[in-house]
């Protein structure tokens, strides 16, 4: 064997290590790239699951059931915790919008998303994403301006929500 032949097995070896290399860097980007959508999926809905845990409670729910029946009838001091809830919830969704937009967020995972949107549209929430419009993006706004286009503004109360709302009206 020639130190001619022993280069061309070397160049060949050289050529098969860097194949493999480029594949082993394809499958770790596939990899990092499903880690980086099941990441965003899971900080999207811990946003939704933080606002649930935060803001429906036994001690707030006459008040978004008053704010969502007569939203003029607020207090300033009902319209302060109405308005920093609903003002997270839109936020958490606009980056839900986000990600879905920049396709880290699946469509299945958005879908979750996509129907709080649309049963967000009771007149409380409608109210403050007016008031607040200019905190959120342009692509946001656009889908929410939709739901809303879509949805029925009105009070879509339960029959036990009525009566809790109407117990809270007698006590005070």
């Amino acid at each position: 064997m020639t130190l001619e032949d022993f280069y061309f097995i070397s160049q060949i070896v050289a050529a098969v290590g860097i194949m493999l290399s480029l594949i082993f860097v394809g499958l770790q980007i596939r990899q990092n790239t499903a880690q980086s959508k099941a990441d965003a999926a899971e900080s999207a809905h811990r946003g939704l699951i933080e606002w649930l845990n935060g803001n429906v409670n036994a001690d707030i729910a006459p008040l978004v059931i008053k704010s969502n029946t007569d939203f003029d009838s607020v207090t300033p001091e009902e319209y302060v915790v109405i308005a920093a809830g609903t003002t997270q919830l839109l936020l958490a969704m606009q980056e839900a919008h986000a990600k879905f937009l920049d396709g880290s967020l699946i469509e299945s995972r958005w879908r979750v998303w996509d129907k709080y949107a649309q049963f967000s549209i009771v007149p409380s929430v409608v109210a403050i994403f007016e008031q607040r419009r200019s905190m959120f993006s342009d692509e946001f706004q656009a889908f929410f301006d939709s739901k809303i286009a879509e949805g029925d503004v009105r009070p879509r109360m339960h029959a036990h929500e009525l009566e809790a709302f109407k117990k809270s009206e007698a006590a005070q």
